[in-house]
């Protein structure tokens, strides 16, 4: 039977429905077997679990939506209909060519880590970029501390705190004074968002996880990747960030590294 294949669109964007239907078009012709979704109906039906290859059409928020829609094992594919395409392999025009290759096993796999997030000790999601902890009122004050193996790392009142694996690292990290990490990095980027005090961005290991209590009045939020939103109300919360198990595979059809390629978009370097 082949490979099995998932083709996951943003709805948003009407030249990626189109390219959708074209793509599955393509893999009908190949004999291979392909199921069709826009982002958000995956989220809520998840693909199937033996799905080998998702085709992602969009932008990164695509791509970070699917990512939570998956298998372990499916390696994902990005195709770039968006504005950033930090995380996609290949631009638009280049779909029906780079699908062929696929088809054809003509491709490497790239692994990327993820975090997952815990909130007063339960888990609530993973992050494949980052986790941005803020109050749930813009312009309220929170007093973060950052801890790990007993040992404070951080402590400031600010609006935000941004905790980044190193593919999030070209993201709201970097937009917040944060450095880049190369993805071979076993570190994360902990980012305070406009502090109260002089701290600045820092870079720690996540050989073990951090623990981030947080303080305010009011209600606190954690939003995951852009998307995943978890609040609570109460003067006191506590986070646990650490490495999750799992990791992102990545379809590559190139010798260059995703990191070379976010780097050159996000600098605006030419080749």
């Amino acid at each position: 039977m082949g490979e099995a294949f998932a083709i996951i669109y943003s709805e948003k964007k009407p030249k990626a429905v189109k390219a959708a239907k074209r793509a599955l078009e393509i893999l009908e012709k190949n004999g291979l077997r392909g199921v069709m979704m826009n982002a958000r109906e995956a989220v809520e039906k998840k693909i199937p679990s033996d799905t080998d290859i998702v085709i992602a059409l969009g932008g990164d928020g695509t791509i970070l939506k699917a990512v939570n829609a998956i298998s372990d094992d499916a390696a994902i594919l990005g195709v770039n209909f968006g504005r950033g395409g930090y995380l996609m392999e290949i631009e638009s025009d280049m779909l029906e060519e780079s699908l062929e290759k696929v088809i054809g096993g003509e491709y490497g796999v790239e692994e990327a880590m993820m975090l997952y997030i815990k909130l007063n000790n339960g888990v609530i999601g993973e992050a494949l970029n980052e986790a941005y902890i803020s109050s749930n009122q813009p312009g309220n004050i929170l007093n973060f501390k950052v801890i790990q193996d007993e040992v404070k790392l951080l402590e400031f009142p600010g609006d935000a705190l941004i905790t980044s694996t190193p593919i999030g690292s070209t993201a709201h990290a970097y937009s917040a004074g944060g450095p880049i990490l190369d993805d071979r990095l076993n570190a994360i980027v902990l980012a305070p968002v406009c502090p109260l005090t002089d701290v600045r961005a820092i870079i720690v290991s996540i050989s073990r996880p951090i623990k981030v209590e947080v303080l305010g009045g009011g209600e606190m939020q954690v939003l995951i990747d852009g998307w995943i939103r978890r609040s609570v109300k109460s003067e006191k919360a506590v986070l646990e960030v650490g490495r999750s198990e799992r990791t992102v595979k990545f379809i590559k059809l190139t010798t260059e590294r995703g990191f070379e390629r976010r780097i050159k978009k996000r600098f605006g370097y030419e080749d």
